[in-house]
């Protein structure tokens, strides 16, 4: 027993089996568990879906020390603590976000050894206070989740993750476990020489997804995008899929269009509220919405098994971004189709991401002549301004804000000025009187990253227009040797189709009569009292267990789950016939009302049309339909 009083593990298959709840360990996992009981160091390259996090969570069950864990993204921690403590390990997360008293209760927690795992942002080791803990604590493994990010090759490079190897000698050399789902040979190298990993152990994970079909589709034009995304989609009609758009417009853009395709779509991007972007998360991952439009911001940490469907609306801006993304389908083994929509248009995009993430030098110093023209101290302006002034200045130079933002940040590193936010103004802060000569920013680093961004989107258009397998492509590009050859046979270019391996779904049945179905789907809006929309109301008829359900208070309802052998998408359907039938009204705010034909068929004062009746049958499987 540990000196939290949690019980340990007798092996790691106790572990697996009996705090877990698997019955066998996934490629690699045991090979990455047993080198980490022996102290030793290792970089491990596993892909999306493939069980990272169960590498340094078992361990923790195992050993009587104290796993500390870094991972970029607090709703990744949050998501993985939540899982661990439903399982009764003592963890905790450690972050920005709670008060200075929490996190000093949770920071002596760790020094006394009452947390099994703790999960950090590379951020926290900025704090003295945090380092001094974490040299006081019983350090049995470091981990470093999303390892990439601590390369300048990576294709999601980090700063603050370059401090982690003197992070590791701080902390008197624990064992390293760093972890990443996708790593050329180049970022591998970068990896182990920025931790300062020299005998480490490199493991690849297998890269292989046999149940997934790789499919690009070329196009021209939005119209033709939208065409064949509609056409995929309702081939695999109600199943889970995501739609990964490049921004945020294009994000309500295209989700509009499979709306008004008749398609049920959530939306979700950085840009919506925290409360929106959960309640839409939520919903997806309980299936009452099966098709999700989203920016990358959505799916790090993100474990539904079932998404049949992963369509790229654009082009990412490289492979390693894509093979992840791609990665969330099929998880649970069984087939799933993943689709890029290819226009050659799509690069200008990426360009000017990259144009403004690393601008050229003359950029940043011409935010650093109209900064510097103010004066030594504090002023009133920010980006905005800043590259308005630029661009109207009459020397032909035009900016983006974002361009200027960065400028900033690369001005601020190299200590000739500060900026921010104060009483909701942007202010920048002169510090010194440099000449552009004597600008002190890293130029041959900032030229790098432009050039390896550059090099990463050139990958991507390569496998785009490729010819060849592309599942043979993706493996030798992260320097992994195919099982199958030069064909897998499972992609678009070795001559096959999705649906060769893809299934029909199922259609759903009901064993009452077309009636009583529609009697129940009004009584369901009626006991929601006119307060819930298509999307929430079939799924209070699926039977939903989301947590917009449950905070609402419908699943105590008599018609929770009343049609739960029918999917979301066929109560959807349901529904909206019901309003173009006359029998709903729906609000402009999306929310269902009973009309007064809706309350006499609901009530049995007046019988069910015929046509509807007819529509009923013929839409759902009425093999046990009651007379």
């Amino acid at each position: 027993m540990g000196d939290d009083g949690f019980q340990l593990a007798d092996s790691p298959e106790d572990a697996l089996q009996n705090i877990f709840g698997y019955e066998s360990f996934r490629p690699a996992q045991r090979e990455i568990i047993d080198a980490v009981g022996e102290g030793k160091d290792q970089l491990a390259i596993m892909p999306t879906g493939s069980g990272k996090s169960l590498c340094y969570q078992l361990p923790a069950c195992l050993l009587d020390k104290t796993v500390l864990v870094v991972s970029p993204l607090i709703a990744l921690m949050e998501d993985q603590l939540a899982g661990l403590q439903s399982l009764d390990i003592p963890s905790t997360v450690i972050n920005s976000n709670m008060s200075r008293r929490e996190r000093n209760r949770r920071i002596d927690g760790m020094i006394s050894g009452r947390f099994r795992i703790v999960y950090v942002a590379p951020e926290r080791f900025r704090s003295d206070r945090f380092l001094e803990a974490a040299q006081s604590a019983n350090i049995g493994l470091l981990a470093i989740d999303e390892a990439h990010c601590i390369s300048h090759w990576g294709h999601d490079f980090r700063p603050d993750y370059l401090a982690l190897g003197d992070v590791r000698d701080e902390l008197d050399e624990p064992p390293v476990l760093a972890l990443t789902a996708t790593a050329t040979r180049q970022v591998r190298q970068d990896i182990l020489d920025q931790l300062g990993l020299e005998d480490a152990e490199v493991v690849i994970g297998g890269f292989e997804r046999p149940n997934l079909f790789f499919d690009v589709h070329q196009t021209a034009g939005d119209k033709r995008k939208m065409e064949k995304a509609v056409e995929v989609l309702e081939a695999r009609h109600g199943e889970s899929a995501v739609v990964y758009c490049a921004t945020r417009r294009q994000v309500e853009d295209v989700s509009q269009g499979l709306e008004d395709a008749g398609l049920v779509v959530g939306a979700y991007h950085a840009g919506l509220s925290g409360r929106r972007r959960s309640e839409t998360q939520d919903a997806f991952m309980a299936g009452d919405l099966p098709v999700l439009v989203a920016t990358n911001a959505f799916g790090m940490g993100v474990d539904k098994p079932d998404i049949r469907t992963i369509i790229h609306y654009n082009i990412t801006g490289s492979l390693e971004a894509y093979y992840q993304e791609a990665g969330r389908a099929g998880r649970d083994g069984d087939p799933a189709h993943c689709l890029m929509l290819y226009d050659s248009s799509d690069r200008g995009i990426h360009d000017f991401f990259i144009e403004n993430s690393y601008p050229e030098p003359s950029v940043v110093e011409a935010v650093w002549r109209e900064v510097a023209r103010e004066g030594m101290g504090r002023h009133e302006i920010g980006p905005d301004q800043i590259a308005e002034n630029i661009s109207r200045s009459g020397r032909g130079v035009n900016v983006h804000s974002w361009a200027v933002e960065t400028s900033l940040k690369l001005l601020r590193k190299a200590g000739h000025l500060d900026f921010g936010w104060q009483q909701d103004r942007p202010y920048v802060e002169v510090k010194d009187r440099s000449r552009k000569r004597d600008l002190r920013v890293d130029w041959d680093r900032l030229r790098q990253q432009r050039e390896v961004n550059e090099k990463h989107l050139d990958d991507v258009i390569n496998y785009a227009k490729g010819k060849g397998c592309r599942q043979a492509y993706m493996l030798h590009y992260f320097g992994a040797s195919p099982s199958f050859g030069d064909q897998c046979g499972r992609c678009d270019a070795c001559g096959e189709r999705a649906e060769s391996m893809m299934h029909p779904p199922e259609r759903g049945h009901f064993d009452d009569g077309p009636e009583t179905v529609l009697r129940k789907a009004l009584s369901a809006v009626a006991r929601t009292r006119e307060n819930a929309g298509v999307v929430t109301v079939a799924a209070l008829l699926r039977g939903s267990e989301s947590e917009a359900i449950q905070n609402r208070g419908f699943d105590d309802l008599s018609t929770w789950g009343a049609l739960e052998t029918l999917t979301q998408v066929e109560l959807v359907d349901l529904l909206r016939h019901s309003v173009d039938r006359d029998y709903l009204r729906q609000a402009a705010d999306g929310q269902l009302g009973l009309t007064d034909a809706g309350v006499a068929i609901m009530s049995g004062r007046e019988s069910v049309p015929p046509n509807t009746i007819e529509w009923i049958e013929n839409q759902f499987d009425c093999a046990a339909a009651a007379s």
